[in-house]
């Protein structure tokens, strides 16, 4: 919701000094936390009203935005998807860095 109003740097600001804690308060890995919120503002760049990157592919390529924001619709719902797979299991963020201790 805070997409509505502010670009991604801002929420990051204003969120994440109070989010974070409480994510670790509630005892949710610092990694898969970092993971759900990088796709959250993934997903905020490509919605509007402030979806940048789609007003930055927008001018490079003269294509009108509601051709590129219907263009975007596949791949947002598929992010969509991998965000609800991330939330409803975090043990996916961790597969690969527990490889990494071995």
């Amino acid at each position: 919701m805070m997409g509505i109003f502010m670009d991604q740097l801002a929420i990051l600001s204003l969120a994440m000094p109070l989010a974070f804690p409480t994510a670790l308060a509630l005892d949710y890995d610092p990694v898969s936390f970092g993971i759900v919120v990088t796709n959250t503002v993934e997903i905020g760049l490509l919605t509007p009203p402030l979806g940048l990157k789609v007003y930055v592919a927008a001018a490079q390529t003269g294509v009108p935005l509601c051709k590129i924001f219907r263009g975007i619709l596949p791949f947002l719902a598929m992010e969509m998807l991998i965000l609800l797979l991330l939330l409803c299991f975090p043990q996916i963020t961790l597969w690969l860095p527990s490889l990494m201790l071995r």
